[in-house]
């Protein structure tokens, strides 16, 4: 999903005014990871949902959301901080680095997308499913087209697992991003 269509949705899911300069509620698990669920009163935007874990630089976050009748979709975000409300949260987020879409309950996308745009794309059915890209094959990608947080995680088998369980799955698991 493109940044513009993630503040269209976001605005039209926002809970109510002033609703989105509240502050966050980040919830600290096991592992020590943090984790915010977005709940809005749409019925066509589920989340969005972030889970941050901590490390030298900040937080190294996977984004995932999806959208009623398309599907779910999931990127990886960095931030120097976690920010502290719904508004400064969308406004750190970025469309640059490696995503993936589970589309249509069918159709597999990764993409890894530029300050220009989108620099591959990989399409596949589900019934005949292509190898998911590498960690290699990412960060080679992000090299050569200077892309900065275009970092692998296991994208394809987390919107697999969203598609069936739904974005609050993402704060199941220990470590979605290994």
């Amino acid at each position: 999903m493109t940044r513009a269509a993630a503040l269209l949705l976001a605005a039209i899911a926002a809970p109510t005014v002033g609703a989105a300069d509240a502050p966050i509620a980040w919830e600290t698990l096991a592992d020590g990871s943090r984790f915010y669920l977005h709940r809005g009163p749409s019925t066509v935007l589920e989340g969005p949902a972030w889970r941050c874990w901590p490390d030298a630089r900040g937080f190294d976050c996977i984004e995932a959301q999806a959208i009623a009748g398309v599907g779910p979709s999931a990127n990886r975000q960095r931030f120097r901080t976690l920010p502290a409300t719904y508004d400064a949260l969308l406004a750190a987020s970025t469309d640059q680095g490696y995503r993936c879409s589970f589309k249509l309950g069918r159709l597999m996308e990764e993409e890894i997308v530029g300050p220009e745009g989108t620099v591959a794309r990989q399409v596949w059915i589900e019934l005949a499913p292509k190898p998911a890209w590498t960690r290699e094959m990412i960060e080679r990608s992000a090299r050569t087209h200077r892309i900065s947080g275009a970092a692998w995680f296991p994208c394809p088998a987390l919107v697999s697992r969203l598609q069936r369980s739904g974005v609050a799955a993402l704060r199941s698991k220990a470590s979605l991003k290994k």
